[in-house]
């Protein structure tokens, strides 16, 4: 409960952090946004159908769950709890580059909740919760038993 608490609360505050970082204009991609998000005018980072958006959200928190299980299996790696860690987080941010131009790549419901919702010409609350929240929780509720077919297919097959 700590810890759902704890991460709803850093998600719903992550535009505090956000908004300085943007405020550098450190990409052209932040060029303006800290102003745009603090007076309402935010944009859409969903910039494909609502069933693309979906698909993509889901797909990315399905690799990044898919990912985690196997860097937390792989014997090479429980010795080396950094490496594991590292190679996460890579893949976590190349997830996020891959998805950014599509969706912003939040694979967090409360992250996105934080600094999404209301955003766009015309803010669609049904279209948040598809693409933000029914998307990343599919994915997250998928992985496991997915996970454990294809290592109980590899295991059969050795």
């Amino acid at each position: 409960m700590v810890r759902s608490v704890a991460g709803a609360l850093g998600g719903l505050s992550s535009l505090l952090v956000l908004a300085p970082l943007w405020a550098m204009e450190l990409s052209h991609l932040h060029q303006g946004r800290a102003a745009r998000s603090s007076a309402g005018a935010c944009g859409d980072d969903l910039q494909v159908g609502l069933g693309a958006g979906l698909l993509v959200e889901l797909a990315g928190t399905l690799v990044s769950g898919l990912a985690a299980a196997a860097l937390q299996d792989s014997p090479r790696l429980q010795a080396r709890p950094l490496t594991s860690l590292a190679l996460d987080a890579a893949l976590a941010v190349a997830l996020v580059i891959a998805a950014f131009d599509l969706t912003g790549g939040y694979y967090s419901p409360v992250l996105a909740t934080g600094i999404k919702l209301g955003c766009g010409a015309s803010p669609d609350h049904l279209a948040h919760l598809a693409v933000y929240w029914a998307g990343p929780m599919a994915g997250t509720l998928l992985a496991p038993p997915l996970y454990s077919r294809l290592v109980g297919s590899k295991q059969k097959a050795e």
